[in-house]
C-alpha cells in the first residue's frame, strides 16, 4: 500500500480553520494544560487541535485515525510533544476505542524515543495495556523512565495479582508484600487475606494489637457512622474493620436508609457482630449525609468518623487520627489517605493514581464541630468535602491531613456508584463542580462573617441546589424538564471575559421578570493547567438566586441563547444537547477578526439544527461581520448596552469635597492608560486631586519606569469594595485610553453613578452632553476638573445631564424581549411554555444581592 501523504504545506493557517490556527499559538510547554482543557470540557474543537499540531497542521482527527496504522512517523515528520498529548487525551476519552487509544499510545512512544514521554502519557500508556490484559507489553512500558513512582508500583502490584492473571504461576505472598509496601512504609502493619471463597476486598485484614483500655478510655470514646442502602455482604468487611481497631473504644451507627424490608437480615447480622453496633433507621431514604445528619442526634462518643459500607479501614487508622487530636488540642479535625482498588484489588484506573484523599476519614472533635457548623449539607453528592472545608472558612487550619503515615483504607471501586457516573479521568459532571463554586462563594462570605455557617437538615439552603436530583427528598433521577426566557452562554471563569458589565443586563432582565439561566462552555485561552471558578460576582448572582445555573445537556426550552463569547462556538462539549432554543444570538464585541464567524456559525448549526443571528453593540462591528461571513444572519440593529441604573445610584452621594477625587475602575493594562509617562501624570497629577483607581495601577507604574505608582495615588486592587461604592466616592470619572465595549460600559456607568465624566472625543456619539471632552491626551484635565470645582452649579449640570443619559438603560432588556418571538430565517419554531414565577421575587432578590454585595 502506498505510503500516506499529509496535506500540502502550501495551505494557509486561515483555510486550515479554527484548530490549525489554534495549533499554530500553542508551544510545547502548553501540553498539559491544552490536553487538561481537552479532557475536562470534553471537546471535539480541542481534539481537532491536538490532531493539527501533531501532524504540524496537515491533518484532522478524522484523517489522521484514518491512516494510524499506516504512519511511519520519521518520514512524515509528525511532532512528538503534540502526537503524545494527543494520544494521552484520545487514551482517556470513553468514546475512543481501546485498539485506537493503544495505537496512538505506541505511536507516541516512538515518536517520543528519545526525549521520553511526559510523565502523565507514560502512566497512561501502562496503564491502558495492563487494563488491555496486554502482560509483556506491560512490563516493556515500565522500562519507560517517566513512569512515576506511584503507577510503577500499582502497575507492579497488578502485574503480580493472581487473581488478574489466571493460568499465571503467581506468588501471593509476593503480590501481598507488595500490595502492603505503602502502610509497612507509613509505619503501620502490612495487609493480608483471611478466609476463602469471597472477593479478595471481603477478605483484607491487618493484624494489630488493641490499646490499654485505660489509655482509650481516657482519650474518649469515637462514634463510627456508616450509612447504608441495600447493603450487600462488603458491609461486613466494612463493619469488621472498624470493630477490628486499635481504638476499641467506639461505637459503630450503622444507618439504615430506608431499605427495603428484605435487607433486615443482613442489618440484624451486622447488629450481632458485636455489642457496639447499633443499626438506626431512618424514615424515608434522603442519602449519605442525611443519614449522617441522624446520627448526629444519636452519637455518644467525644469524637466522630465515618466508614463507607464497602470500604475497608486499616486497624491503625482511628488510632492515628485520634492521637493527633490529643495531641494538638488546636485542631478540630483529621484525615488520612486511602488506596483505592476494585473488588480483586487490582489498583491501575487508567489516568488516576492508586493513593487519593479520603474524605469518609474525616475524624472530629463532635460536639465543637457540630456547635461551630451544625450538620452535613443534605445532599445527595459532594458534601462530605463541603463539610471541611466550611469548618476551615470558620476556624482556619482547623483541619489537618495527618503527616508520617501512609494510607489507612482501601476504598472500594464499584461501577454502579455515585461518583464513578460523575467522575472520569480529566472530566467532572458540571453539577458537581457548580456544588463546588456555589458552596466556596459562600464559604467566602462565612471568612467575611456575612454569612452564618452553622447548617440543620431540616432549615434553608444556603445557595441553590446545581439540580433537582440533588434534593434528598427527590422524587426521581429525572431532571425536570426547564423553561428559560434568556439563557446566556460564556466562558464564565474568574479573569475571563466582561463579566461585569453582563451582570449587569442579567440582572436587568432578571428586574424585567425573566428567567434567566447562565450556562458555561470554556474557551482554551487563558489556558490554565487546573480548571478555574467561576468568577465569584457571576456565582453571587446564582446563590442569590437570581439567574439559574444550566447546561447545554440540561433538558430546557429557551426563548433566546445569548451567545456573550464567540470564542467558546468552537469548543462546545460533547454532549447530547438538551437545550432548546427560539433564538440563538451571537454578539461580537471588539474582537471581531479573530473569530471564525463562518465556523462557528456552521458549529451552532450542527448543534442546535438553527440558524444563530449575529449582532454587534457598534454598527462597525455589523459591517465587518457581513463582510467577512455573507453567508452568515447578521442583525440589522446593534444590541444596545445596558447599565444596572438602579444598582448604581445613591442617595448619599457627596458633592465635591474639599479636593477633587478623579479616578477610573477599568481594568489594569496598559491600553487603559495615555500612552506617554507625560500625559499620564497631567491626566491624573499626584498633588491638588485624589487619584483612586479600582483595580490597580501596575501597568501605569510601568509606563512610567517606577515599582509603584505616585504618591497621592490610591488604588484599591484586592480590596472586596464594589463599583457602586467606588463610584459613590468619585467626582470625576477620568479615562483617556482606548475605546472598547469595556471603557463604553465602564463610563456609561459612571454616568449613572452620577460621576462627570471626562474622556475623549471617540466617545462623544455614546455619551453626548453628558460628557466632558479632551481634544489631547489629558491635556485640560486639570482645566476642566479646576473650572467644574470652583462653580459646583456647572459641575451639577454636567452631572445630572450624565445620570439622565437615554442610553443609560439602553433598549437592551426590549431588544432581548422582542428576540424572545422572533424567528430567525433558519430557526426552529419553538416556543417554551409561558413562565408563572411571580417578577417581584426576582425584584426583592436583586435588592437583597445589591444590599449584600
Amino acid at each position: 500500500m502506498a505510503e500516506p501523504a499529509l496535506l500540502p504545506r502550501s495551505r494557509t493557517v486561515r483555510d486550515l480553520g479554527f484548530a490549525a490556527r489554534d495549533a499554530e499559538r500553542l508551544s510545547h510547554a502548553e501540553g498539559a494544560s491544552f490536553a487538561a482543557f481537552a479532557l475536562r470540557t470534553r471537546s471535539a474543537g480541542a481534539r481537532e487541535v491536538l490532531a493539527r499540531a501533531a501532524t504540524r497542521g496537515a491533518l484532522d482527527r478524522g484523517s489522521l485515525l484514518a491512516v494510524l496504522g499506516e504512519l511511519k512517523p520519521h518520514d512524515l515528520g509528525l511532532d512528538p510533544v503534540w502526537v503524545a498529548w494527543l494520544a494521552y487525551v484520545e487514551a482517556l476519552s470513553p468514546d475512543v476505542p481501546a485498539d485506537v487509544a493503544l495505537d496512538l499510545l505506541e505511536l507516541a512512544a516512538i515518536t517520543s524515543r528519545e526525549a521520553g514521554l511526559p510523565t502523565e502519557v507514560a502512566d497512561v500508556r501502562a496503564q491502558r495495556l495492563l487494563r488491555a490484559g496486554r502482560r509483556q507489553a506491560t512490563f516493556a512500558a515500565l522500562d519507560e523512565s517517566t513512569v512515576s513512582a506511584e503507577t510503577r508500583w500499582a502497575v507492579e502490584c497488578d502485574l503480580a495479582n493472581p487473581a488478574l492473571w489466571q493460568g499465571e504461576e503467581l506468588d501471593e505472598r509476593r503480590w501481598l508484600d507488595l500490595l502492603s509496601r505503602p502502610f509497612v512504609d507509613g509505619r503501620v502493619e502490612a495487609v493480608t487475606l483471611e478466609g476463602a471463597g469471597e472477593t479478595p476486598f471481603a477478605r483484607l485484614r491487618a493484624s494489630a494489637p488493641r490499646l490499654d483500655a485505660e489509655a482509650m478510655k481516657a482519650g474518649g470514646m469515637v462514634s463510627v457512622v456508616m450509612s447504608a442502602f441495600r447493603p450487600d455482604r462488603d458491609i461486613f468487611a466494612a463493619a469488621r474493620s472498624i470493630l477490628d481497631q486499635t481504638w476499641a473504644n467506639l461505637e459503630l451507627l450503622v444507618v439504615d436508609d430506608a431499605s427495603p424490608p428484605s435487607y433486615d437480615e443482613v442489618l440484624a447480622e451486622v447488629a450481632r457482630l458485636d455489642p457496639r453496633v447499633r443499626v438506626l433507621r431512618a424514615p424515608s431514604n434522603g442519602g449519605t449525609y442525611q443519614a449522617r445528619n441522624l446520627a448526629f442526634r444519636e452519637a455518644s462518643g467525644e469524637f466522630m468518623t465515618f466508614q463507607d459500607s464497602d470500604d475497608w479501614s486499616h486497624p491503625r487508622r482511628i488510632e492515628v487520627q485520634v492521637r493527633a487530636l490529643l495531641d494538638d488540642p488546636s485542631i478540630l479535625a483529621t484525615r488520612t489517605p486511602a488506596i483505592r482498588a476494585y473488588p480483586d484489588l487490582s489498583l491501575t484506573w487508567p489516568g488516576y493514581p492508586a493513593q487519593r484523599p479520603n474524605a469518609s476519614s474525616l475524624l472530629f472533635r463532635r460536639l465543637p464541630v457540630h456547635d461551630l457548623i451544625g450538620d452535613f449539607d443534605a445532599v445527595r453528592k459532594s458534601a462530605d468535602m463541603e463539610y471541611p472545608r466550611r469548618l476551615q472558612a470558620v476556624r482556619p487550619k482547623s483541619v489537618r491531613d495527618v503527616d508520617g503515615f501512609g494510607p489507612m483504607a482501601i476504598t472500594q471501586l464499584r461501577g454502579g456508584s455515585l461518583s464513578r457516573s460523575d467522575a472520569v479521568p480529566g472530566w467532572i459532571r458540571w453539577t458537581r463542580l457548580s456544588y463546588q463554586d456555589a458552596y466556596l462563594e459562600w464559604h467566602e462570605r462565612i471568612k467575611m462573617g456575612s454569612a452564618d455557617p452553622r447548617v440543620t437538615s431540616d432549615g434553608p439552603r444556603p445557595f441553590p441546589l446545581p439540580d433537582p436530583t440533588w434534593s434528598p427528598w427527590r422524587a426521581g433521577t429525572e431532571v425536570p424538564r426547564g423553561h428559560f426566557d434568556v439563557v446566556v452562554l460564556g466562558d464564565w471563569r474568574s479573569g475571563r471575559g466582561p463579566h461585569r458589565e453582563l451582570l449587569d443586563e442579567m440582572r436587568l432582565l432578571a428586574s424585567a421578570g425573566l428567567r434567566v439561566g447562565i450556562a458555561h462552555a470554556e474557551a482554551p485561552f487563558p489556558l490554565p493547567r487546573k480548571r478555574q471558578p467561576r468568577a465569584r460576582p457571576v456565582q453571587r448572582l446564582i446563590n442569590a438566586g437570581i439567574v439559574e445555573l444550566t447546561h447545554l445537556d440540561r433538558p430546557s426550552d429557551v426563548g433566546v441563547l445569548l451567545v456573550v463569547d464567540p470564542d467558546v462556538l468552537s469548543y462546545l462539549p460533547r454532549v447530547d444537547v438538551g437545550l432548546v432554543p427560539r433564538t440563538i444570538v451571537v454578539v461580537v464585541d471588539d474582537a471581531a477578526a479573530g473569530v471564525h464567524v463562518e465556523e462557528s456559525d456552521r458549529a451552532v448549526r450542527q448543534v442546535f439544527d438553527t440558524a444563530p443571528l449575529w449582532t454587534a453593540r457598534h454598527r462597525t462591528l455589523l459591517e465587518e461581520l457581513r463582510a467577512s461571513a455573507p453567508k452568515a444572519v447578521v442583525d440589522e440593529e446593534v444590541l444596545p448596552f445596558a447599565v444596572d441604573v438602579a444598582g448604581l445610584r445613591v442617595t448619599d452621594r457627596r458633592l465635591l469635597g474639599p479636593q477633587p477625587v478623579i479616578g477610573h475602575h477599568l481594568p489594569d493594562e496598559g491600553s487603559r492608560w495615555p500612552r506617554s509617562p507625560a500625559h499620564l501624570l497631567v491626566a491624573y497629577p499626584a498633588e491638588g486631586v485624589d487619584v483612586r483607581l479600582l483595580h490597580g495601577t501596575t501597568a501605569a507604574a510601568r509606563l512610567l519606569g517606577k515599582p509603584t505608582h505616585p504618591v497621592g495615588w490610591l488604588s484599591f486592587d484586592g480590596v472586596d469594595l464594589t463599583t457602586r461604592t467606588f463610584l459613590s466616592r468619585l467626582d470625576f470619572f477620568v479615562y483617556l485610553g482606548v475605546r472598547d465595549h469595556v471603557a463604553d460600559h465602564a463610563l456609561l456607568e459612571a454616568m449613572a453613578a452620577g460621576c462627570v465624566p471626562i474622556v475623549t472625543e471617540e466617545f462623544r456619539p455614546l455619551a453626548g452632553d453628558g460628557a466632558l471632552y479632551v481634544a489631547t491626551p489629558g491635556g485640560e484635565v486639570a482645566e476642566l476638573v479646576a473650572e467644574l470645582s470652583a462653580d459646583r452649579a456647572r459641575y451639577r449640570a454636567v452631572q445630572e445631564r450624565a445620570m439622565r443619559h437615554q442610553d443609560l438603560g439602553g433598549g437592551f432588556v426590549h431588544r432581548i424581549e422582542r428576540l424572545c418571538g422572533v424567528t430567525v430565517p433558519g430557526a426552529r419554531d419553538h416556543r417554551p411554555t409561558p413562565l408563572v414565577d411571580d417578577p417581584t421575587d426576582r425584584r426583592s432578590l436583586l435588592a437583597t444581592e445589591e444590599q449584600r454585595g
